[in-house]
């Protein structure tokens, strides 16, 4: 099991139960765990979601309603897309907690966030999360060209692949951008 300080209202800790699928007691030791943390996540990648969502709750955590899925990528084989004409590019750096962190927002000439996305660099590994495209600003290719600028930036610190959680709506732009789909992700939290 991993665990990751996130820091955030919502999200403190998260923890990533991994082979739960080959060690269910695994599943039963994050939920008890999270039971005395702050706004903790239980994350599980599975073959069998509906059996951990049974199992998270038979804990009383509340489960996400869609499962989402682990998705990845050799970033040097996504497809890159432009932002169209008009958008410009903000992008803020952080280190934390031994990775390099950046958050991307694209920004119309009025100064509004019409798309954005992080992305952290740990051990040549990209994870890309918050990629959301505001709802007066869709269908016009945003979500490509943030997947796009955060996959350079990745690069640039020296990741090779990358990986994320798709919700069920996201898999359509990750799978169109040349992410491949592996197991489902139960997520779990407290009530």
């Amino acid at each position: 099991m991993l665990q990751v300080d996130h820091g955030r209202p919502g999200r403190g800790v998260e923890q990533l139960v991994l082979e739960a699928d080959d060690h269910p007691g695994r599943i039963d030791a994050a939920a008890g765990a999270a039971l005395s943390m702050r706004d903790p996540w239980v994350t599980v990648p599975t073959r069998h979601p509906g059996h951990v969502a049974d199992r998270l709750q038979e804990h009383r955590l509340r489960v996400a309603l869609d499962a989402e899925r682990l998705m990845s990528v050799v970033l040097a084989d996504q497809r890159r897309v432009a932002a169209p004409p008009g958008y410009r590019a903000d992008v803020e750096r952080a280190a934390y907690e031994g990775s390099e962190v950046w958050r991307l927002r694209l920004r119309t000439p009025q100064d509004e966030t019409a798309a954005q996305g992080d992305v952290a660099v740990l051990d040549g590994v990209a994870v890309v999360d918050r990629v959301e495209t505001g709802r007066a600003h869709r269908r016009r290719g945003l979500g490509g060209a943030v997947m796009s600028r955060l996959a350079d930036l990745a690069e640039s610190a020296g990741a090779r692949r990358g990986l994320l959680l798709a919700s069920p709506a996201g898999q359509r732009l990750y799978a169109g951008l040349g992410w491949q789909g592996h197991e489902w992700v139960v997520v779990a939290r407290l009530p």
